[in-house]
């Protein structure tokens, strides 16, 4: 589990160093990171999925890959040894989001955004090329990649021996995505996966509804959308999936992700089991059984959960 950063200490002139090499002068806020777990949040235990469910999203960092952080904090010194002025609080908001919309904003606020249409590509283009550039530094020559959970593998295949397909979203560049899995053998255990540089990032809706169509699922109440970030508990309400997961093994705490809405929330995504004994949409905590809080109905109406606004 990586670890919530917290709010750094004052900024200042310093030297960005990685593994152990100055990579970079710049000025930039410090960070520190203390325990992500809220001390008195308890999450929900021995929850079985709805029996409807024929699909399972999972994201990436933080839900299905171990990377301790690095690629919040590899943004964020990028994006401030480029000149962008990022203060670490102004982070938060955007995990899980697409890395290149995240530039895009934080460009576009700076001096940057008052260049050319051209001269503004131009710069958000060198911003990403480098961020992609330290990041596949930190993830693979640095050789810190795992996966979330040893038992993943066996966890996966076994909900696909018994009918359910599995899927992976990400806010990561695809050539960033497709390292990852080739290095952690992730193409064994799902059968497929999109990024936001594909198709469009958190919370469009469209990374869900390209994987419904390349497995061929057509109804999104036989989704379940799993994720550690606000954007991936919004994105599945903004969908309308009919299970949406908060997992505690990334970005965001327990009362974070429940307060945005997820149905559950549980220390990561192998606590969540399989069983016959749900509703056809219900689900299970604890042996009590439930209703998702997007299909609950008063009065004969539908309550649709409503999602915050994001950022972006």
């Amino acid at each position: 589990m990586f670890k919530q950063l917290a709010r750094p200490m004052a900024a200042a002139s310093t030297k960005l160093i990685q593994n152990g090499t100055v990579v970079a002068n710049a000025t930039t806020q410090l960070a520190v990171r203390p325990n992500s777990t809220t001390a008195n949040f308890v999450p929900d235990k021995n929850v079985v999925f709805p029996s409807n469910t024929r699909l399972l999203i999972c994201d990436m960092a933080g839900t299905t890959v171990d990377e301790q952080g690095i690629v919040y904090d590899t943004l964020f010194n990028t994006m401030n040894i480029h000149g962008l002025d990022v203060a670490w609080d102004e982070m938060h908001p955007w995990h899980g989001a697409s890395k290149i919309m995240v530039i895009e904003h934080f460009c576009k606020r700076s001096d940057v955004g008052k260049r050319s249409p051209d001269d503004f590509k131009g710069w958000v283009d060198a911003v990403h090329y480098h961020f992609v550039k330290n990041i596949e530094k930190a993830y693979f020559e640095d050789d810190i990649l795992s996966l979330i959970d040893p038992k993943l593998p066996e966890y996966m295949n076994n909900l696909r021996e018994n009918g359910m397909k599995v899927a992976l979203n990400t806010g990561y560049p695809v050539k960033i995505q497709n390292a990852i899995m080739e290095k952690l053998n992730m193409h064994e255990f799902i059968d497929g996966f999109v990024s936001a540089e594909t198709v469009g990032g958190r919370p469009k809706p469209f990374m869900i509804h390209r994987l419904m169509y390349d497995l061929g699922i057509d109804h999104v109440k036989d989704v379940a959308k799993a994720g550690d970030a606000n954007a991936d508990i919004g994105e599945g309400i903004k969908d309308g999936v009919g299970f949406n997961i908060g997992v505690l093994s990334g970005a965001d705490d327990g009362p974070t992700l429940r307060n945005m809405g997820a149905d559950v929330v549980v220390e990561n995504i192998t606590k969540i089991s399989l069983g016959a004994c749900c509703g056809q949409h219900d689900f299970e905590v604890d042996g009590v059984r439930k209703t998702p809080l997007y299909n609950v109905k008063v009065g004969g109406q539908s309550q649709g959960k409503v999602i915050k606004t994001p950022l972006w």
